[in-house]
């Protein structure tokens, strides 16, 4: 389900005055204001509750499935860094290892060398 709100940034909000007033009337920080006191059990005239958006609860429940997806994306994101993080751990590891080889390669030829001088 998805939620359009249309934001007429030449327009004042009716409650507080700032601009950028969305098709009700409100700008999203007094909409905001409204459905956290509403959630909080807060006094909101029956009258402010249909004003929100026609119907609270619709818009809450907008609200509410979108957080729900953005917290599942962020839960795929989160193992996808940690499997992006293990990988690198393991690659660091590997170039670990290949400069111990360089570093002993290098030690033998320098002993090769002197023993081909003396």
């Amino acid at each position: 389900m998805t939620l359009t709100i249309f934001i007429d940034q030449n327009k004042p909000c009716e409650k507080c005055g700032m601009m950028g007033a969305t098709q009700n009337g409100l700008c999203l920080n007094c909409i905001s204001k409204k459905i956290k006191e509403q959630r909080k059990g807060g006094t909101m005239a029956t009258k402010g509750q249909q004003h929100l958006f026609g119907d609270q609860d619709f818009v809450i429940n907008t609200l509410e499935t979108e957080r729900s997806g953005l917290q599942k994306e962020i839960e795929a994101t989160h193992k996808a860094i940690e499997s992006k993080q293990e990988k690198l751990d393991d690659l660091e590891g590997r170039v670990h290892n290949i400069i111990l080889s360089l570093e002993s390669i290098r030690k033998a030829t320098k002993t090769d060398k002197k023993k081909e001088t003396a």
